[in-house]
């Protein structure tokens, strides 16, 4: 399996993390875990009835994935080749007004945000396979989708960007005091912007925090680890990792899982 990172082009900096490419040629069973972000996805080659197996989703070519608050459950059989855009967290929010809450641990097909040219989108990024030509064509369309859009980074995105700076590991107390807000004005502005609340959005970034110190850090002992991502004791862990991924950490880390420790260096 190969996943390539690519940065967008600089006046999507704001909007766009990334862009990844996946070619992967086996069979798998995996739990992917959520990135706290929206993510749109190229399925150009997969056999997508497999997809998602534990989710309500509306399978298409080409669809996005809101906010998950737990491990998405997927099943690849043979040749796969996808790319994903890598959203800010407020990126869709700032382009309709589409009920992002919707689509928590869901997806729809991408036509319903970005209209019937992503479709078209899909088939030229299809017809070739220089990387650079199809980072190319992708700029080139969210350029356009994002023209005459406000996407300079405002207040609300300081405070998600503090979020991530801190690896989720937050207080909503906290969280209200750095926005100088109450916690249901908090609340109502994660559910429209984010998707999900600020409560499981810290979550959502604590667990990916602990899941790359876990994969990469592995000379650190666990209970370092569990101090540094804020957790107060061993089965507070266990509880709140099995909530996220499904399954305990000792099952997960004895499974395979190469799809989900690489995205975990993205």
């Amino acid at each position: 399996m190969q996943i390539t990172e690519f940065p967008p082009s600089p006046e999507l900096a704001t909007v766009i993390y990334s862009y990844y490419f996946i070619v992967k040629n086996h069979n798998d069973q995996e739990h992917i875990p959520p990135l706290g972000t929206p993510v749109l996805q190229f399925h150009l080659q997969n056999d997508l009835n497999r997809y998602f197996q534990n989710y309500p989703v509306e399978l298409s070519p080409v669809m996005l994935v809101g906010q998950l608050t737990r491990y998405a459950k997927l099943e690849t059989r043979g040749a796969v080749e996808m790319i994903g855009v890598n959203f800010h967290e407020t990126a869709i929010f700032r382009l309709s007004d589409f009920p992002l809450h919707s689509i928590i641990d869901s997806a729809t097909p991408g036509r319903h945000i970005f209209g019937s040219k992503v479709e078209n989108l899909f088939e030229s990024l299809k017809s070739i396979t220089d990387p650079d030509i199809r980072i190319a064509r992708l700029n080139e369309f969210f350029c356009n989708v994002f023209r005459g859009k406000e996407t300079d980074h405002d207040r609300f995105d300081r405070l998600i960007a503090e979020i991530r700076k801190r690896n989720g590991n937050i207080t909503i107390s906290q969280v209200c005091d750095l926005y100088a807000a109450s916690e249901r004005t908090v609340e109502r502005l994660f559910y429209k912007r984010v998707g999900i609340s600020p409560k499981k959005y810290c979550i959502v970034i604590r667990h990916l925090h602990l899941m790359r110190l876990l994969h990469d850090k592995k000379t650190v002992t666990l209970a370092e680890i569990l101090d540094e991502c804020g957790y107060i004791d061993i089965p507070h862990f266990y509880k709140e990792f099995k909530k996220v991924s499904g399954v305990t950490p000792s099952a997960f880390f004895q499974a395979d899982q190469r799809f989900a420790k690489n995205l975990l260096q993205l």
